[in-house]
């Protein structure tokens, strides 16, 4: 892509996210913002040295108004995860849905018209805000989410005893976080075929218990790198002509029967963005569970439209 936004870009995942982008040379040029600006700045300075190796690719600190001809703009900005009032993904939402109210006010007052990528969570319900807010066409934002589907495949190959690349078609849909669906019935294991009941199970406890157990960590950091990998790739499809499916959070305007909301599946984008939303991916069963998702989900999202 030729220009990049990334709002929140002193955090761990927005500075992770502005690495990956100038190492793999997916930009042009990065144009980094964030409130902590003392932060900021030594990140701008550290990527615009690094730039000797990567000399295709300007870095600098910008305001909104620098931002508005980016061919995408990517959204980090967040409170901490860690903090003591966060107990689950949706606890973001009182403070973080200011932050992308304040964010989506400025774009739109810039008249912005290009694509979005929301990584602030709870990431369904601000990119419903996020859409909902400005007023923009459904196929230029999308929700990260990919990292659940990440951690099914890992795990899923962890439990299995074989290398990554042997778990074919993991996906998890529904709520990035606590709601989230594993599509176990989707996975493959190369040589092997399917999961047995015990796999599923053994599968869906380290899932369900990832979050418990790297918060009590103690360490105060969200979960960078792997973020910062996923958006790199969600990135590249971006900035393609050619379709690639990847897992995001996308607005639904009557797949699945559902409107109004936006949620996990899996996606067909490129640089026109969001092209469909591929329903064939889910069993029926599966899709009346993220039906069932969407369901609980829903008052959040009537909260963003009441609160506009």
């Amino acid at each position: 892509m030729h220009k990049i936004g990334i709002i929140g870009a002193a955090g761990v995942v927005g500075s992770a996210v502005a690495y990956t982008l100038l190492e793999r040379s997916l930009a042009e040029e990065l144009v980094l913002s964030d409130a902590n600006t003392s932060a900021l700045k030594s990140h701008v300075m550290d990527l615009q040295f690094s730039r000797v190796f990567h000399t295709n690719c300007s870095v600098r600190e910008g305001s909104y108004a620098e931002m508005k001809d980016s061919d995408l703009i990517i959204i980090c900005a967040s409170v901490s995860p860690f903090s003591s009032s966060v107990k689950s993904r949706l606890d973001y939402l009182k403070v973080n849905g200011l932050i992308i109210e304040d964010i989506i006010s400025n774009l739109t007052d810039l008249n912005y018209e290009g694509m979005i990528i929301t990584a602030s969570n709870p990431a369904d319900v601000l990119n419903y805000a996020v859409y909902y807010k400005s007023k923009w066409p459904r196929e230029r934002i999308m929700g990260y989410s990919w990292n659940d589907t990440v951690r099914l495949q890992y795990y899923t190959a962890m439990e299995t005893g074989v290398p990554l690349e042997d778990v074919e078609h993991a996906l998890s849909v529904g709520e990035h976080g606590e709601q989230q669906l594993p599509l176990f019935s989707n996975i493959r294991i190369k040589e092997k075929g399917m999961l047995n009941g015990g796999e599923i199970c053994n599968i869906k406890k380290r899932m369900d218990n990832f979050f418990v157990e790297y918060r009590a960590l103690g360490v105060g950091r969200t979960i960078g790198w792997t973020t910062a990998q996923g958006i790199a790739r969600m990135v590249g499809a971006l900035d393609s002509d050619t379709p690639a499916r990847i897992p995001c959070s996308a607005i639904l305007d009557g797949e699945f029967g559902l409107k109004n909301l936006s949620i996990g599946v899996l996606a067909e984008v490129n640089r026109k963005g969001v092209l469909r939303v591929i329903e064939e991916a889910l069993s029926e069963e599966d899709k009346k569970r993220l039906v069932s998702v969407a369901e609980k989900l829903e008052p959040f999202m009537r909260k963003v439209e009441r609160e506009n």
